[in-house]
C-alpha cells in the first residue's frame, strides 16, 4: 500500500473536476450514522465529497447529537457536490436502527461505509468497484487503510496479516474462523452489493452494536450462496482513534462483546472466543496508557470465563501479560504485583485478588 495520506484534503470539494464517465457505472451510496463527533463530522463528509469516483450519493442521519453536528450537517448539505440525503433523529435510535434508515433511503447498486469520526481516501472506491464489477459472484471488496491518532497523525495499516490469512480462505472456511474467533477485517474499507446487504438484514436493532454478528451473517450467506469476496492493498479509508472511541471504553466493550456473542457464537465456543475478544481488549487499553481499564478489564474476564478446562491454560498466561505491562496490575495497598505466572492450584486465590483490585478501581 503506497505511503499514509497527507491531512487535511489541499482540494475543496467544490473545486475538483471529474472526468470520469459515469454513463455505465453503478451508484454507490455511502451511509454514514452520526453521533456527537461535531468535532470531526466536516472532515468525515468532505473525504466523501472528494471521492473521485461517480455516481456517488451520501446519506447521512444524525442520532440526536447533543453536539454541533447537526448545525454542521446542515450547512455542508447546502453546499453539496453530489447527492446528500440528511436526516436528524429527535431522540436516540442507536447506531443498527440509524443504519437500517440510511439503507432505506440508499438508491445505489453498492454500497459503502464511513462512520462520522472517519474518512475516506479519495481514490480508492474505483478500484473497489472495479473488483466488483469483474465478477458478479463477489458481493463484497476489502481496501485497507490507515489508523490515525489526534487529528493529521497516520500510524498504522488496518488490515494486517491476519487479515489476509482470512481473505485466501473460502467464504465457508472464512465463516467456521469466525465461529472460533475475531473477525479480522475492517468492514468500513469494504464495499458491498446493496442487494446482499439486504439480504442478510441489515442491522440487527436488538443487538448493542452489530458489526461482529453482521458480518458473520454475511459470510454464512456468503458460503451457503457460492458468492466471493475480494481485497486490493489500495488505500481506502482512515480510522480516527480519539477520547471517545467505543474500544477505549473497558465497560461498554465488554458489553458489547457479551452481546454479540451471546447472539451469534455456538455454546461450545464462547468461552474461547470471549477469551481472545477481551484480551484483545486489554491490549488495546495498555497500548492507550489506560491502566485503569485494563485492570477492569481483566478483573471482568476472570468473572465472565469460569472454565476449569480452560483455566490451566489462560490464567497464567494471562497474569503473565498483566505483569508484564507496569503498574496496571500493581497491588494499591501492597505495591505487590497482583499476580504472576501461577500455577493451576493458585488460581481462585488470584482471581480473589484481581476482583478486589477491580472493586477497588469501581
Amino acid at each position: 500500500m503506497q505511503a499514509a495520506p497527507v491531512l487535511p484534503w489541499t482540494m475543496r470539494p467544490s473545486k475538483l473536476v471529474f472526468t470520469m464517465d459515469e454513463s455505465n457505472l453503478p451508484l454507490v451510496s455511502v451511509l454514514m450514522p452520526s453521533y456527537n463527533h461535531g468535532k470531526y463530522i466536516r472532515q468525515a463528509v468532505e473525504s466523501v465529497f472528494a471521492e473521485t469516483y461517480r455516481p456517488l450519493e451520501l446519506i447521512v442521519i444524525d442520532d440526536a447529537s447533543s453536539d454541533d453536528s447537526a448545525q454542521t450537517l446542515e450547512a455542508l448539505h447546502r453546499d453539496a457536490p453530489i447527492p446528500f440525503s440528511l436526516e436528524i433523529f429527535e431522540q436516540n435510535q442507536g447506531a443498527p436502527t440509524v443504519l437500517n434508515r440510511c439503507l432505506e433511503l440508499a438508491r445505489g447498486e453498492l454500497i459503502s461505509l464511513c462512520a462520522s469520526d472517519d474518512m475516506h481516501i479519495p481514490g480508492g472506491m474505483e478500484k473497489l468497484v472495479d473488483l466488483l464489477l469483474a465478477d458478479e459472484k463477489l458481493q463484497v471488496a476489502y481496501g485497507n487503510g490507515w489508523i490515525m491518532e489526534g487529528e493529521t497523525q497516520t500510524t498504522k495499516q488496518m488490515h494486517t496479516d491476519a487479515a489476509l490469512e482470512f481473505l485466501n480462505a473460502t467464504p465457508g472456511d472464512a465463516h467456521q474462523m469466525m465461529l472460533t474467533g475475531s473477525f479480522p477485517m475492517w468492514f468500513q474499507t469494504g464495499i458491498s452489493r446493496a442487494s446482499m446487504v439486504r439480504a442478510v438484514g441489515g442491522w440487527d436493532p436488538e443487538r448493542k452494536a452489530d458489526d461482529g454478528p453482521r458480518a458473520r451473517r454475511v459470510y454464512r450467506y456468503l458460503a451457503e450462496n457460492g458468492l466471493g469476496h475480494a481485497y486490493s492493498d489500495v488505500p481506502y479509508y482512515i480510522y480516527r482513534t480519539h477520547e471517545s472511541n467505543l474500544h477505549k471504553n473497558a465497560n461498554k466493550m465488554r458489553e458489547h462483546i457479551l452481546d454479540a456473542i451471546d447472539a451469534e457464537y455456538p455454546a461450545e465456543s464462547r468461552s474461547q472466543v470471549l477469551y481472545r475478544a477481551l484480551i484483545r481488549q486489554m491490549r488495546v487499553c495498555v497500548e492507550n496508557d489506560n491502566a485503569r481499564d485494563a485492570v477492569l478489564m481483566l478483573g471482568h474476564l476472570l468473572d465472565d470465563i469460569d472454565d476449569p478446562q480452560l483455566d490451566a491454560y489462560f490464567v497464567p498466561r494471562l497474569l503473565a501479560f498483566a505483569k508484564d505491562n507496569g503498574e496496571a496490575v500493581r497491588n494499591p495497598e501492597s505495591g505487590e504485583w497482583v499476580a504472576g505466572v501461577a500455577p493451576h492450584e493458585r488460581v481462585q486465590e488470584q482471581r480473589a485478588k484481581i476482583r478486589q483490585q477491580r472493586q477497588q478501581i469501581e
